[in-house]
């Protein structure tokens, strides 16, 4: 087996456990997801890690994309996660943290929706994941 396909594998599994435990605690406990959500453009050094997950989850969806029979759609959102990371990444730090205070407290009103969409994206990338293994 082809190490950075494993490599990749791993990287949108532990993406797709995320999801889940995101939906999970928003649904459930939805307090603590709001102080996680709110908390995570908190710093410069959160905003720089965040870029760095979103790039290494972009180039994941693109390694694997060729191993599934979903590739177009793989390749699609790798390649919008990646530019939509290189954006943010052009854009101040403070730039984004102002946003996301505005943001952020708009969109918690919708926590439940943010729950359900949350599982339903681990549902996809565990699809995803066995077909690429399958393959």
């Amino acid at each position: 087996m082809n190490v950075y396909l494993w490599l990749a594998q791993l990287v949108v599994f532990f993406t797709a456990c995320y999801f889940l435990l995101l939906g999970v605690v928003a649904l459930f406990k939805p307090t603590q997801a709001s102080r996680f959500l709110l908390g995570l453009v908190g710093s410069s050094v959160k905003h720089y890690l965040e870029l760095a997950l979103r790039l290494i989850v972009g180039a994941a969806l693109l390694a694997i994309a060729n191993e599934s029979s979903s590739r177009t759609v793989l390749s699609a959102a790798g390649w919008v996660l990646i530019g939509s990371t290189l954006a943010l990444a052009l854009l101040p730090w403070r730039v984004h943290h102002r946003f996301a205070q505005i943001s952020v407290p708009r969109a918690l009103r919708y926590l439940p929706l943010i729950g359900s969409a949350s599982i339903f994206i681990a549902v996809l990338l565990g699809y995803v994941l066995v077909d690429s293994i399958k393959s």
